[in-house]
């Protein structure tokens, strides 16, 4: 099955409670799923649970033409992206890279969603967190593909200047004013 393709698109979303982050998910992925794409969801493993019980109550009951939804563990996937701590770009392109490579290799154009960016913020690696955001960056500059990133709020409510947090903050206001 082929798709059509994929228009590029990166959201930026922030929230106050779980249950809000699975129905951003939700509805990000449902209708990518519906029209045949590729979903990569990579969560800890009780959102990736929750989304799963509400895309298929909520999306994917009745046949319709769906798409393929990989869950995937976003701390175990963040150790094998991390070198001695470090994102590592040939590490992340091993383990993240080659699922957006594979979905293409299908005619699946794919939509990704990651924590583990928030992760490494709530970590209180806040340069790590940065270095993993240019690194989707970089990935999403090699081919097409829709990526949402959502951070708890709590994670930045304590921020005093935009500075160390410009990217991840930048991104947002640019999405509020789409």
């Amino acid at each position: 099955m082929t798709s059509p393709a994929l228009p590029f698109r990166d959201s930026v979303r922030f929230y106050d409670q779980d249950a809000q982050l699975v129905s951003m998910l939700v509805d990000y992925v449902g209708p990518a799923l519906r029209e045949g794409r590729h979903a990569f969801v990579i969560a800890r493993p009780g959102i990736a649970h929750a989304v799963s019980v509400r895309l298929h109550r909520e999306y994917l009951r009745g046949g319709a033409a769906v798409g393929v939804l990989s869950l995937i563990d976003a701390r175990s996937t963040l150790d094998q992206v991390l070198v001695e701590g470090w994102p590592d770009a040939a590490a992340f392109d091993r383990h993240v890279g080659s699922l957006v490579r594979m979905a293409a290799a299908e005619g699946r154009p794919a939509v990704a969603f990651g924590e583990m960016v928030s992760l490494l913020w709530d970590d209180g690696k806040p340069e790590a967190a940065l270095r993993l955001e240019a690194l989707w960056n970089d990935l999403q500059n090699q081919g097409a593909f829709s990526l949402m990133c959502a951070y708890p709020a709590r994670l930045f409510n304590h921020v005093e200047g935009d500075a160390p947090y410009a990217p991840v903050l930048g991104r947002q206001r640019e999405a509020l004013a789409a």
